[in-house]
Order: structure tokens, then C-alpha cells, then sequence
């Protein structure tokens, strides 16, 4: 599907793969979308705990939107950071990915399958995405760099990135690098997306 995101009010249009024209023109904000759309719009992306032992980049985690009518826009990337060892840790390098369907690399091709999880407690659907969490040396190719930040370890925040817009089969990823010396690092990231229905019409 061929998308437009408007301005800050959140309007839509696009064109399906069966040209029919999407238009969304209601106003929203991320935190009113679950609101309006089905009570499992929102899910939770969770690369599990990995452990770091090298200074090399490490995918840990991706998610592609399969979703054939919606739009996933991404909330919140969310990453935790234990404690470095080593001589002198320094910063850790996060990166996030953006592609329109042709990132790759071993984060993808040998990565572990992982499931987003729907933020409705009362609800045990599964969200419509390919995701898969890395491990150490898992690589990251073809993808765009969206962002790039510095994170001291011993942290739990908040990555800028929220507001992400991830069309059908449009995915994101990503990957830390931790500071020079490091010896042992234990990571996690978390994504929080909605899926955002776009209102059909036939013309």
C-alpha cells in the first residue's frame, strides 16, 4: 500500500494493492489510538534479555508490519541497559533501522522468533508482524539508519523514535553497540505499536 501521513493532526490516505483509495481523517493522538480502533490494537515487542560480551554491533530485535490494511505506528522503543564491565565501558551505541521491506542480515535470517503481545490483558491475540530477536553478532544490512544515540548503562529509558510509521511490510530495527572494553553487558529493547485502521472507500 501507498501511504501519506499528513500533518500533526494524524490524517492518512493511501491506496491498497487493489486501488482502492484509504483515508483515515479523523484527529488522534498515540495514546487515544487504541481507543479508537479494536481493544487488541496495541501490542508489545520484546527482544528478551541478551547478554553482550564483544564491542562489535549486535541486532536484538526486528518487526516488520504484515498486517494487509493496517498501519503500525510505533509508540514507543523502550531499552534497558544493565551494568557494563570492563576496563572503561564508555557509552553504548543504539541504532535504530528503518527499511521499507529489505532490511536483512542474520538478525533476520538466524534470529529467534518472538510474538507481539497485545496490551489488552483480557485478550491473548497476536499482532500481524514478522519479528525476531537477536542475539550477540547478529547483523544488520540494507536498512536505513533512522537514529543513532548514546546510552550510559545501568538505565531503563525512553528512545526518541516514537511516532515511527511502519506501512504493510515496512520494518524497523535495533541494534547496540557497546563501549569500548566492555566485557559483559546485559540489553533489552522493547516496541510498543498501534495498528491503525484506515476507513475504506470503494471508488
Amino acid at each position: 500500500m501507498t501511504m501519506i501521513q499528513g500533518g500533526p493532526g494524524g490524517q492518512f490516505a493511501g491506496v491498497s494493492a487493489l486501488n482502492r483509495l484509504l483515508t483515515s481523517s479523523e484527529n488522534f493522538n498515540p495514546d487515544e489510538i487504541g481507543a479508537l480502533n479494536s481493544p487488541t490494537a496495541t501490542f508489545s515487542w520484546n527482544s528478551l534479555a541478551q547478554t553482550l560480551t564483544t564491542t562489535g554491533l549486535s541486532g536484538i530485535l526486528y518487526v516488520q508490519n504484515t498486517d494487509p490494511d493496517r498501519v503500525l505506528l510505533i509508540r514507543y522503543i523502550n531499552l534497558g541497559l544493565g551494568k557494563s564491565t570492563g576496563g572503561n565501558p564508555g557509552n553504548m551505541t543504539v541504532t535504530t533501522y528503518l527499511n521499507a521491506s529489505a532490511l536483512t542480515g542474520t538478525l533476520i535470517s538466524a534470529g529467534t522468533g518472538v510474538n507481539g503481545v497485545s496490551r489488552n490483558a483480557g485478550v491473548a491475540s497476536l499482532a500481524l508482524a514478522t519479528s525476531w530477536a537477536g542475539t550477540e553478532g547478529k547483523t544488520i544490512t540494507n536498512g536505513t539508519v533512522l537514529e543513532t544515540n548514546m546510552m550510559k548503562d545501568q538505565l531503563w529509558q525512553q528512545m526518541p523514535g516514537g511516532g515511527l510509521v511502519l506501512p504493510t511490510n515496512a520494518s524497523m530495527a535495533i541494534a547496540v553497540t557497546p563501549g569500548a572494553s566492555t566485557t559483559s553487558v546485559i540489553v533489552t529493547a522493547v516496541v510498543i505499536g498501534t495498528y491503525v485502521a484506515l476507513a475504506e472507500a470503494v471508488v
